[in-house]
């Protein structure tokens, strides 16, 4: 008889790219049928009948002299992540070391331990597929279950399959989801061009710059800007449980987010209400004009005065100069009578309510139809 120890490696390599960034998986491998003692050869159709310890007093994959079958091995794979797409899983069998040769071994997948998979094909030792075009959630898990066995053949096998033998089990990303593995921004530059050939003056498009791209001049520098433009759907980032739109990089390195939400199956694709934290008045007082931005220091109550019945003389002006507090009117016109200036009010639109060329403060004309709101 011949016989061999499975020595056995997995390997984790998942490479992302598009709206799947920051991946987080975890990939073990655990031998729960069999052990690594005097593996014989088995025929292809006793698979089943040796997972079930049928015919044998000593369990699962041992046979009556106490040989070791088959192996039973459960691979499970855990994203602890963000959602991954087109994944796809493979085993590959090799002889270890130099005196260890190897031409039958075969592995076969398992609904569990005991039951062969409806369907399944009998592999042998070169890289063949486990699982093609998975779609794993944030958190969800998977679990596979494989047999590897040395296929008895009509002849003597002493000198084909003998010595030692391991195995790989991998998992990787290809299609849309394959990527660079790295930081966040070396992702972000994979597929980022130059942006000389966009119309700036125009809305993006398909046609007019919309993906990722390098700002012009920043190329060589150590810290180049990448940036997203127009209505992409590969800027999506899980991070803190959180949903973020990825909107450039900065010079210093950095990484500019813009908050989108919170995770539905593992996925970032919200839009209106469900991309925002929360509604709020930004102020509810609205009797300054301060109060539609950011200030500090004094708050001026904002008030309304109709001039189209106005008769004192004031004077208008196009420019003002600021300086230590006060304003000075630059190139003025002035009179008594709205309805003559009004026309020439739509270039001279501030002024002091009076004639006055210095104050300490100044006035924004509103013109509409005849009448002025200040």
């Amino acid at each position: 008889a011949t016989y061999a120890f499975l020595y056995y490696i997995y390997e984790n390599s998942v490479a992302i790219k598009g709206n799947v960034i920051a991946i987080d998986a975890d990939l073990t491998v655990e031998l729960v049928v069999g052990n690594n003692k005097k593996l014989v050869p088995l025929k292809d159709g006793a698979l089943s009948n040796a997972i079930n310890g049928v015919g044998s007093d000593s369990g699962a994959c041992i046979d009556n002299n106490g040989n070791l079958s088959c192996q039973v091995y459960k691979i499970t794979l855990h994203n602890n992540g963000s959602r991954l797409q087109g994944l796809v899983g493979t085993i590959e069998l090799y002889a270890k070391g130099s005196g260890s040769v190897y031409t039958n071994l075969k592995w076969r997948e398992l609904t569990n331990t005991t039951t062969v998979k409806d369907g399944s094909v009998i592999n042998g030792m070169e890289k063949s597929t486990l699982i093609d075009n998975l779609t794993l959630d944030s958190g969800e898990e998977v679990v596979y279950y494989v047999a590897v066995y040395i296929q008895e053949i009509d002849g003597n096998q002493v000198n084909s399959d003998k010595g030692e033998f391991e195995g790989t089990v991998t998992f990787e990303a290809t299609g849309e989801s394959a990527g660079v593995s790295g930081n966040l921004n070396d992702i972000i530059k994979t597929d980022a061009v130059l942006d000389t050939n966009i119309d700036f003056s125009q809305i993006s498009s398909d046609t007019n710059g919309k993906g990722v791209y390098i700002r012009s001049g920043t190329e060589n520098d150590t810290n180049p800007i990448y940036y997203y433009r127009g209505a992409v759907d590969n800027n999506n980032l899980i991070f803190a449980d959180t949903c973020w739109k990825i909107v450039r990089t900065t010079e210093t390195g950095g990484t500019k987010l813009i908050y989108n939400g919170v995770p539905s199956n593992g996925t970032c694709t919200n839009t209106g209400t469900f991309s925002q934290i929360g509604t709020k008045y930004f102020n509810s007082a609205a009797n300054s004009i301060s109060y539609v931005g950011y200030m500090y220091g004094t708050v001026y109550e904002s008030s309304s005065k109709f001039m189209y019945n106005e008769t004192d003389t004031y004077f208008y002006v196009n420019d003002v100069i600021y300086s230590n507090g006060t304003y000075t009117l630059v190139n003025t016109i002035s009179s008594s009578n709205w309805s003559s200036i009004y026309e020439d009010l739509w270039e001279y639109h501030y002024t002091c309510m009076g004639e006055q060329l210095v104050h300490q403060y100044i006035i924004y004309l509103l013109l509409k139809k005849e009448s002025c709101i200040i």
